[in-house]
């Protein structure tokens, strides 16, 4: 475009931009468009609340949970160092997993930056108890996430369980998973 039509477009624009900001101000005079305009604030303002309370509810499940934890394996986020996968302890009632150290702070969801900070503010993992195998080893299981199904799984049928329960039943079902895959190849 040469200066002249750039000028032009530019006041032209400039009108236009005018004549819709006193198109606005006509129609924020209206009850319906005041109404709307506080009711819009309003949601924005409670999703805000709402994703706060949610950030405070994960931090407080997470920090005050008597974990259990498993060694769930998974894979490390930065393949460029060949650094094959790893096992890191994950806590089957919380969700708390430690692979999420491993990780750049930006590509995490808002649960694993609450994660990200419990470890933090704990220098590692939360106290909490190990679940063992029938050879007393700590017991790996494939993922972090069908470590948090097969506990839910468990306090489904049994709500008032204990931990050593939940320990005897998590092995079980661990077990049966893995024979029905093994059976299934």
């Amino acid at each position: 475009m040469q200066q002249k039509e750039l000028k032009d477009y530019y006041k032209n624009t400039l009108a236009e931009i005018m004549n819709i900001e006193e198109k606005i101000k006509e129609l924020e005079t209206k009850e319906d468009v005041k109404e709307y305009k506080s009711l819009t604030s309003n949601l924005r303002t409670k999703r805000a609340d709402l994703e706060g309370l949610k950030k405070a509810i994960d931090y407080s499940i997470m920090n005050e949970c008597n974990h259990l934890y498993v060694l769930s394996k998974e894979k490390f986020s930065d393949i460029r160092y060949g650094i094959p996968d790893r096992y890191y302890p994950c806590c089957i009632k919380c969700g708390l997993d430690s692979s999420v150290a491993t990780k750049y702070y930006d590509e995490l969801n808002q649960k694993q930056k609450t994660m990200q900070l419990i470890l933090s503010k704990n220098d590692g993992l939360p106290k909490g108890r190990y679940l063992k195998d029938d050879d007393n080893y700590t017991i790996s299981c494939p993922s972090s996430s069908l470590a948090e199904e097969l506990y839910k799984e468990i306090i489904r049928n049994n709500p008032s369980i204990s931990d050593d329960d939940t320990e005897i039943m998590f092995r079980e079902k661990l077990k049966q998973r893995q024979k029905v895959k093994y059976k299934n190849r």
